[in-house]
């Protein structure tokens, strides 16, 4: 009888490790920066927060689908990993290849359920960026550039698939709306750029040619610090010229710090420090969407 409880509690505690190990593979806290995109143009779409029920799915809609895109991008970079992170969940053998493609079908399926919720132009967009987020993993990765382009194009979906799911067509469109939409790209894309210095090691032994392996940590430290700073003065500029309050002087003055923090850790050592200045780096996006929303809506006291 001892033994049974003591079977039955190694499976539940290694049930356990696999359900952490592919929440870890999901990358939930980026899912909330994508799902809080989704809000962000739901907001710009109409000047005002949208209701608590929409704005549920839509960060909802967000995590699902780049859960299941990180998930089979960890799949399909296994091999990479073994050699530049050994101790991630599928290296580590802490989640099946097999638990792993089943969760990227689950997630997906989820997020396209709900994006049909949000309405049929919503589901469109979220099949192409789908398609985009396969095609990537599956047959695009090793091309140079086209790596950055298509990650940073399919997130960036996520800000439009708010706007559609408030009227389904683009009509009626601010320019500032676009104009955001062009600093989410690019935020995307240093992003990307950023996130291939860790899988450098690994990218080098499987031939995947990125920024990093091509031109060198170095060069893809300054492109990323070009761009991250190009995009928060623009965001300055835009949010300013609607009123600049103080909670959001703060705001934008947190987040300047941590993007100089960021260039400063990379420059030390790019290699050392990128997954923290990665993670550095989501709460400044996130802190940058939050400041664009409070400064249409007044979240916070001026």
């Amino acid at each position: 009888m001892s033994s049974l409880f003591k079977d039955d509690g190694n499976l539940a505690k290694k049930s356990l490790s696999v359900v952490f190990g592919l929440i870890e593979m999901a990358r939930p806290f980026d899912g909330i920066i994508i799902g809080s995109a989704v809000i962000l143009g739901m907001t710009m779409r109409t000047l005002s927060l949208p209701s608590w029920d929409i704005s549920l799915l839509g960060l909802l809609m967000g995590m699902f689908l780049l859960g299941a895109m990180d998930t089979l991008n960890d799949v399909m970079d296994l091999e990479a990993d073994a050699i530049s992170k050994p101790w991630r969940p599928l290296p580590c053998g802490q989640v099946s290849t097999r638990i792993a493609l089943l969760a990227v079908v689950l997630e997906t399926l989820l997020g396209v359920i709900i994006s049909l919720w949000l309405g049929f132009a919503v589901f469109i967009l979220v099949l192409l960026s789908t398609f985009l987020a396969i095609a990537y993993s599956l047959w695009l990765k090793p091309y140079f550039f086209s790596k950055n382009v298509v990650v940073a194009l399919s997130l960036s979906t996520a800000y439009l698939a708010g706007a559609l799911a408030i009227e389904q067509s683009f009509t009626s469109l601010s320019f500032e709306f676009w104009i955001i939409y062009a600093l989410i790209l690019l935020v995307a894309f240093c992003f990307e750029i950023h996130k291939d210095i860790a899988d450098v090691e690994g990218d080098r032994a499987t031939n995947v040619r990125t920024i990093p392996t091509v031109l060198g940590e170095r060069a893809a430290v300054i492109l990323s610090a070009i761009g991250y700073a190009t995009a928060w003065m623009i965001s300055v500029t835009i949010i300013a010229a609607n009123g600049l309050t103080m909670a959001q002087e703060l705001i934008l003055g947190v987040a300047a710090s941590l993007g100089l923090t960021i260039i400063i850790l990379l420059w030390k050592d790019p290699l050392k420090h990128v997954e923290l200045t990665r993670r550095i780096a989501t709460v400044l996006i996130g802190l940058m969407i939050f400041a664009f929303v409070d400064n249409h809506v007044s979240l916070l006291p001026s």
